[in-house]
């Protein structure tokens, strides 16, 4: 079952975040039958924004699955027993039971370790010895499809699994986590889930560190030309500028300031700003100590 059809024209293909989305270097698909079952003492334990929060600032745009963006996936790792250890999480996007494929991305076994997996960072470890681990992923443009080609407007929720795979041959049983997945564009709609990074423009600083972020802004028209200023300072963060899927700007990994021009025309009048902070990070325990600042000045405004 890798598709939900929400209508007879709007479907969300979760095989796209099986087969298509791009994972941490090292990942692989695998069958959970094809692995021996693990202890229990092994399940990833569920967690929460608020003991995410704990450990460093998590914004609610990171846990919102939209089509051709990075999306992070956070995972409390339980600790190591004699020889033992967690070096994979294993995902499956659907219900329980639904498909035997899984997609393994490895991870690091200690926030001591050397081993690094560009994708997979261990971002703390708790008094039980256990890790939060969070793995990005680029989500497939296939995300979404319509048929007879026609765009819609609309926040789903589903569920995906996680296995934690031990010693790389056994693995543990699920556990499922809902997760909410936006097309279209959802500042359109009422108040959901998925339009907590929505505003209307009025040329406001957003400023952070080390944590992505994604912001909407309502420019008041599907057309037009605006001002924009990022500055990444020292240390290398990422900043991408969308409209209505099509890319209009990439920083790719810099540090610097800039105060550019953008132009755009499409059916949408919704500008969305990724922020992917630290991009050049190669620590496996991952990168802080990063800030930035950009401003999207609205159609009517500039900067002088």
């Amino acid at each position: 079952m890798s598709t939900t059809t929400a209508s007879p024209y709007n479907i969300i293909s979760l095989e796209a975040l099986n087969n298509a989305s791009l994972y941490p270097t090292g990942s692989k698909t695998a069958s959970v039958s094809s692995f021996s079952m693990a202890s229990s003492n092994f399940t990833l334990k569920p967690l929460t924004q608020t003991l995410l929060n704990q450990y460093g600032p998590i914004d609610n745009s990171s846990f919102i699955f939209e089509a051709g963006r990075p999306q992070y996936l956070y995972f409390n790792v339980p600790a190591s027993l004699g020889e033992s250890v967690v070096n994979g999480v294993a995902l499956h996007f659907g219900a329980a039971g639904c498909d035997d494929t899984v997609v393994v991305v490895p991870v690091p076994t200690s926030t001591g370790s050397s081993t690094q997996v560009p994708g997979v960072a261990l971002l703390a470890t708790l008094s039980d010895r256990s890790t939060i681990v969070r793995i990005q992923m680029d989500v497939a443009s296939s995300l979404c499809t319509s048929s007879n080609n026609i765009s819609f407007n609309r926040c789903f929720t589903k569920t995906y699994q996680a296995y934690a795979v031990v010693n790389q041959n056994a693995i543990t049983s699920s556990i499922s986590t809902s997760f909410n997945v936006v097309c279209g564009d959802t500042c359109s709609l009422a108040s959901t889930a998925c339009s907590t990074s929505c505003m209307n423009c009025s040329g406001q600083t957003e400023t952070g560190a080390d944590t992505p972020v994604s912001r909407r802004y309502n420019m008041g028209s599907s057309s037009g030309t605006f001002t924009f200023f990022y500055n990444t300072v020292n240390v290398q963060d990422r900043i991408k500028v969308w409209n209505d899927g099509k890319l209009l700007n990439d920083t790719q990994c810099v540090g610097e300031s800039r105060t550019i021009s953008i132009t755009y025309s499409s059916t949408s009048s919704i500008i969305r700003v990724d922020v992917e902070p630290n991009c050049a990070c190669t620590n496996p325990s991952g990168c802080t100590g990063t800030v930035w600042t950009f401003v999207v000045y609205c159609l009517s405004k500039t900067t002088g």
